[in-house]
């Protein structure tokens, strides 16, 4: 008969696998070779649980051995607490990798390399936040990838003119997450005035860098010059769907060029390059962040929250 203590040794949870080892084999050497053990250390913790439970659980005087009407008991009891415990770790780990999940996102490039940095940021960095995945696709595409739910959320200017297809694009919820317009700018020349500039009756016409109109914003520039009736007073003598060869080729002083504000901010201070135009021929747009429809994981869900919570905040 097994020794009752009142002060009891920790029970481990190798004990309950061993003792439900030996129930099904019935044989301690069996048992031992199952749980890789030697058969005397796997003796001894059966021992060892017996004296925790208070009672012999295994009647050794039957070749093979049975359990006890107690051991039967603590059988079922065993095998439900170690399911729960394997649930109860499988739901832990479940919640750590959705916790840990790669939050994706897609992005038009000109956001990707400017704007995008600078959003994060700004948010709330959150011990737990999630890691993140940009990809650079066109704005079509950015829709595409979302709406197929390959990405959780996407970044694309919207013009603040109207433009066809809008209404597909109000079909995902979306937040504001911040603001900008393309604006005209040109290299200075030596009375620090633009070498290139829209006036009323310009004596030539001007040459263009533009944006690609198959661009979002590119395209919206084009349409605000086709508004004014300007298209006239100007030839395209370069064109890239990239912000950066534009904003090189304007800095080398090859033409004029429509730029987001934001990105020639640092060159407009510095004098490197002067607005071309007045505020009238500027294009403003929204940087719209979209989510994918349906459930978020958690970190995605938690990144949606913080990214409203600063949009409300910045008055978006």
């Amino acid at each position: 008969m097994p020794k009752r203590h009142e002060a009891r040794d920790p029970m481990h949870l190798d004990w309950l696998e061993d003792f439900l080892a030996l129930a099904k084999t019935g044989n301690f050497s069996l048992a031992a070779e199952v749980r890789n053990t030697t058969q005397p250390a796997f003796s001894r913790r059966i021992r060892r649980l017996e004296d925790w439970v208070g009672e012999t659980l295994i009647d050794r005087s039957n070749h093979p051995v049975q359990l006890t009407g107690a051991g039967r008991s603590f059988q079922a009891e065993a095998e439900a607490v170690l399911e729960r415990l394997a649930a109860a770790r499988a739901r832990a780990a479940h919640a750590a990798r959705a916790e840990r999940e790669t939050v994706l996102f897609a992005a038009t490039h000109m956001l990707a390399t400017e704007f995008f940095p600078a959003w994060l940021e700004r948010l709330p960095p959150g011990r737990d936040r999630a890691q993140s995945r940009l990809n650079c696709h066109s704005v079509p595409r950015c829709f595409e990838e979302l709406a197929a739910g390959h990405v959780d959320f996407m970044l694309c200017p919207i013009p603040h003119a109207p433009r066809r297809g809008a209404r597909e694009w109000e079909q995902h919820d979306y937040l504001v997450a911040g603001r900008d317009r393309m604006v005209p700018v040109s290299v200075p020349d030596a009375a620090g005035r633009p070498q290139f500039a829209i006036r009323p009756d310009p004596p030539a016409r001007l040459p263009l860098l533009a944006l690609a109109e198959s661009s979002v914003l590119g395209s919206a520039v084009t349409h605000m010059l086709a508004s004014r009736g300007a298209q006239g007073m100007f030839d395209i003598v370069f064109e890239s769907p990239l912000k950066e060869a534009v904003r090189a080729m304007a800095l080398k002083g090859h033409g004029i060029a429509w730029l987001p504000e934001s990105s020639v901010a640092r060159e407009l201070q510095q004098g490197a390059l002067v607005p071309a135009g007045d505020g009238g021929w500027s294009v403003g747009y929204d940087i719209r962040c979209y989510r994918k429809a349906g459930a978020l994981t958690d970190g995605a869900e938690r990144f949606w929250q913080a990214a409203q919570h600063v949009a409300a905040g910045a008055g978006a």
